[in-house]
């Protein structure tokens, strides 16, 4: 897996009432990774969980990572050779995880119980991916044309079309306040906008809470937030879902016309759509990747 991937796998474990997904690493995990290191268990959402039982296993090394953010469900023994946590599950659940940031060290395998050994049956190349994401959203998607198609409520709370960024280049990246990546993206964003909005460069922002809620105020507080930290002078929308029933028809659009890796849905934070002066969307960039990174493109789209 590469540094800075963000991927989600959801795995269907059948019939085996006995299966177990754990994932650890080869070498020690410290107190070195970032504040948010523990938004990959707490972002995990285990399917019909009526019928599971779950239990979350500490050692030493995941007590650094996770810095009291869980607690142990089950009692289970320290000497597992499991480094993290685990669940187990009943026949016919599903379970949904998610690799995020700077957690490329981590390896994913299914094993089962047998004879109280536990055996690799499945490793992480091998895993059965679905997408488990799905929108009400989908068909108004399907039918626009292009972005200009679509309207959104701005933080202010009043209705804009995007047609307004006819001619224009756009960044449409979801934005939160709490986030590891803010700092840099916000900078970045506003820093990209001021050099040049006046040869056509637009950015407009959506709040997001669906990822370990780290945009919970309200749109004042937003607008208030990124206004006085990071001086920002964008455009910035009501806050939306991008994932979901209720998820922004723009983003179902954007979804399908640049899908993700293993799976279309928006992984995190900062996920950040190009799309150029006639409303086409060229470009996906996942949270790892900073806005000036791909300034250069921006800069021979502008000059298009």
């Amino acid at each position: 897996m590469q540094s800075g991937s963000s991927i989600v796998y959801c795995i269907n474990f059948g019939n085996n009432w006995n299966s177990f997904f754990y994932f650890g690493t080869k070498s020690r995990v410290n107190s070195s990774l970032p504040e948010n290191a523990a938004q990959w268990f707490l972002s995990t959402p285990v399917l019909d969980d009526s019928s599971n039982e779950m239990y979350v296993h500490l050692g030493p090394a995941s007590e650094e990572i996770f810095a009291g953010s869980v607690v142990n469900l089950h009692g289970q023994s320290l000497a597992s050779s499991v480094l993290g946590w685990d669940r187990r599950v009943k026949k016919g659940s599903s379970i949904v995880f998610e690799f995020v940031n700077s957690f490329y060290k981590l390896q994913a395998k299914i094993s089962k119980l047998s004879a109280g050994i536990f055996t690799v049956a499945v490793a992480i190349i091998a895993l059965s991916l679905n997408v488990y994401f799905t929108s009400d959203s989908t068909e108004m998607a399907d039918k626009a044309a292009s972005v200009y198609d679509f309207s959104y409520v701005d933080i202010d709370g009043k209705e804009q079309s995007m047609g307004r960024y006819k001619g224009r280049v756009l960044i449409v990246v979801n934005v939160a306040s709490k986030c590891g990546y803010t700092k840099a993206n916000y900078e970045q964003l506003q820093s990209l906008y001021e050099k040049y909005n006046e040869k056509g460069l637009s950015v407009l922002g959506f709040p997001c809470d669906q990822f370990m809620s780290q945009e919970p105020g309200t749109e004042s507080e937003i607008k208030e937030f990124a206004c006085s930290r990071y001086k920002v002078t964008f455009d910035m929308a009501k806050k939306i879902d991008v994932n979901g029933a209720n998820a922004h028809p723009l983003w179902e659009f954007l979804k399908k016309k640049k899908g993700g890796t293993l799976g279309n849905f928006i992984k995190w934070n900062f996920t950040k759509f190009v799309i150029d002066k006639n409303g086409e969307v060229l470009a996906r960039h996942g949270p790892s990747t900073n806005p000036n990174d791909f300034e250069a493109d921006l800069v021979k789209l502008l000059n298009q």
